[in-house]
């Protein structure tokens, strides 16, 4: 796989995670099984020091309005 690819997979991926109501949802959009997802984030999650998709057990409102430094659909938050 090429670097550029590679890249994609890794921006891409999470970007879908934020999509959905769940990380299960997400992994199955993404034609995952829901461990590889898992694996993949935590490792992003380590790379940059700390949690950046946060989990939430239940879907929050899409009305709220999500911090700036934020990408927020339904029950996952990707922080920047």
């Amino acid at each position: 796989m090429s670097p550029a690819a590679r890249a994609w997979r890794h921006l891409h991926r999470p970007l879908v995670t934020a999509e959905h109501a769940s990380l299960h949802q997400a992994a199955q959009a993404l034609g995952l099984w829901q461990s590889i997802l898992y694996g993949q984030i935590a490792r992003l999650e380590h790379a940059c020091g700390g949690t950046r998709i946060h989990r939430s057990p239940f879907p929050r409102s899409r009305n709220t309005d999500p911090p700036e430094s934020s990408y927020d659909a339904g029950s996952a938050t990707i922080s920047v």
